[in-house]
């Protein structure tokens, strides 16, 4: 792939930033992940049997058994956890459309939950920002753009000033509020993502192909004077939602 150019300067005309770049979020997998909680959840119970068959045992091998089988259960516990969520994210993603993104000649399109179209479009000649986000439960990473003008969104705002972390409840409240005033559905993607973002405009690059993500980046720095980029920040990304205690 050749250079971008001087991202300071006027980038150079090169053929293949012509073309259509287009990166659609693939769909969650969980097979691995079920096979896995499934393994998990057995080790627990395993270690439970022992430490029930221990309990008569002699006072020293019965507690270093126990310790030992309580370092394995906490292990297995932890990545039962992990993989467990793995699966609720795939039963919640199943069959619904996810975000995509194209780079284009003219700009940048985008769908919050992509069907074959492109609803949302940014022109390159309008000043975009970017950063990311943790997701709405702060977990994952999440690449957000920002700009004043958003072509397509039919009554919603481009852009909303946020200070994080939120409160989900607010969140919920100024979702129905937008809606109303729009006239959409208030558990649309785009509304979900302008009030929790600030932007309507959000993928996770993560789980994108590695190669899409550095050609997408190369155009993103050079049409916007490496304003916008892919690359994930140095810094800490702060938690988005406030975490409730139940």
């Amino acid at each position: 792939m050749s250079p971008a150019g001087d991202i300071d300067g006027a980038a150079p005309h090169n053929s293949h930033m012509d073309a259509d770049l287009v990166l659609v979020t693939p769909r969650p997998r969980a097979a691995g992940s079920a096979v896995t909680a499934v393994v998990m959840a057995l080790v627990v119970g395993g270690v439970g049997w022992g430490m029930w068959r221990l309990a008569d045992a002699s006072g020293r091998v019965r507690w270093t058994a126990w310790v030992l089988l309580g370092v394995v259960g906490l292990v297995a516990l932890r990545a039962l956890a992990v993989h467990l969520r793995q699966v609720g994210t795939w039963l919640r993603w199943r069959g619904r459309p996810l975000p995509a993104l194209r780079l284009t000649a003219s700009g940048l399109d985008y769908s919050a939950a992509y069907t074959g179209e492109f609803e949302l479009h940014v022109s390159w000649a309008v000043p975009m920002t970017c950063a990311y986000r943790q997701g709405v439960d702060n977990t994952g990473f999440f690449w957000c753009l920002y700009a004043p003008v958003i072509e397509g969104l039919d009554g919603r705002p481009a852009f909303l000033p946020r200070e994080w972390p939120l409160d989900p409840d607010e969140m919920r409240a100024e979702r129905q509020q937008l809606a109303k005033a729009a006239g959409v559905e208030a558990d649309s993607p785009v509304l979900l993502h302008l009030v929790t973002y600030g932007t309507p405009i959000v993928i996770n690059p993560y789980l994108l192909p590695a190669d899409l993500v550095d050609a997408a980046d190369e155009r993103l720095r050079a049409h916007t004077d490496g304003r916008c980029t892919l690359r994930p920040p140095e810094h800490r990304v702060g938690p988005t939602t406030r975490s409730k205690i139940f």
